[in-house]
């Protein structure tokens, strides 16, 4: 599993003109089951994205092709963990 933090690199007007397409991007991701949160931090200088993937190399490539990756607008710091403990909801994410 991983938790990506983005970090805004332009003004948030810029962001906006691009969240989007950065959304419809994502949009396939969580489609696809690879992303299962994703949201601005508070305050809003940068995003957070929890996914369930266990390839580093992809989940980075799939950032590499997301549009304020491209456009230089964000970069990007992932952290890998494996989550040991839940809530009773969560039980799926064990072994994610």
């Amino acid at each position: 599993m991983f938790i990506i933090e983005n970090t805004y690199l332009v003004n948030k007007k810029e962001i906006d003109n691009l969240v989007p397409e950065h959304r419809a991007y994502m949009k396939d991701l969580f489609d696809k089951g690879l992303f299962i949160a994703m949201g601005p931090q508070v305050p809003r200088n940068g995003g957070i994205i929890i996914s369930t993937m266990s390839d580093k190399r992809m989940l980075i490539n799939l950032l590499e092709q997301e549009p304020l990756v491209i456009n230089q607008y964000v970069s990007y710091r992932i952290i890998e963990f494996n989550p040991t403990v839940v809530g009773e909801k969560y039980k799926f994410l064990l072994g994610a």
